[in-house]
């Protein structure tokens, strides 16, 4: 059991944010298994996931190896594993990503509404000064175009059913995707506090382009 207060336990993400992404089952992971932690089930699982960690027209998986081995995992407890997940997490917005990305402080991890408060003050404090009069899309466009693409990948829109299948499709006509990604964005309609109203329709339009030009 981890050594610090039940009451420090981070929230679980709500079902609207539970979007596919490779970082959040990293982070998950120590909140579902808290009360009934398991140091070696835990390494195990982590080997799993990393063994995942993108690998295809990026150094991200030899990055995040020299991060491990620079930075000793902690499976002493489900806080102590949250607390690394976060280390690394910003590791990698800092150092590989472009534009690099501010930091997530463990708070804000853990969901404290302060502490969500401040780093939205520091994001737009950032962008007035780099980006006057700008607007920064929101997290539901983002979420949005990432299950969107997550599923056209996955193979939800067709081709087929086979791998290789949409492999082959998807390289044998490499316009397909940008452009079903272009008619999803020029689709989707958003309300000014940032939400996407109408996912469906847009999906809809952007699954019958790849399904009338990727056979």
């Amino acid at each position: 059991h981890p050594s610090r207060d039940w009451s420090q336990r981070p929230q679980a993400p709500a079902e609207s944010q539970q979007k596919p992404s490779h970082w959040t089952p990293l982070h998950q992971y120590p909140v579902e298994h808290w009360e009934k932690w398991d140091a070696q089930a835990a390494a195990s699982w982590f080997a799993g996931w990393r063994s995942r960690v993108p690998n295809y027209g990026c150094a991200c998986q030899k990055n995040f190896a020299a991060y491990c081995d620079q930075n000793s995992l902690d499976f002493s407890s489900a806080d102590a594993f949250f607390v690394w997940t976060v280390a690394a997490h910003n590791y990698v917005s800092l150092n590989h990503v472009q534009p690099r990305k501010l930091p997530m402080t463990v708070e804000a991890g853990r969901g404290n509404q302060d502490a969500v408060s401040i780093a939205k003050e520091l994001d737009a404090a950032r962008d007035g000064q780099l980006h006057p009069n700008s607007v920064r899309i929101g997290c539901g466009v983002c979420d949005a175009v990432n299950f969107f693409l997550h599923s056209a990948i996955s193979g939800e829109f067709g081709p087929d059913d086979s791998r290789d299948g949409r492999s082959y499709a998807f390289l044998k006509n490499t316009h397909v995707i940008p452009r079903a990604v272009s008619i999803f964005m020029e689709t989707l309609v958003v309300a000014p506090d940032g939400t996407v109203l109408n996912h469906d329709e847009a999906e809809q339009r952007a699954a019958e382009y790849i399904s009338e030009n990727c056979s």
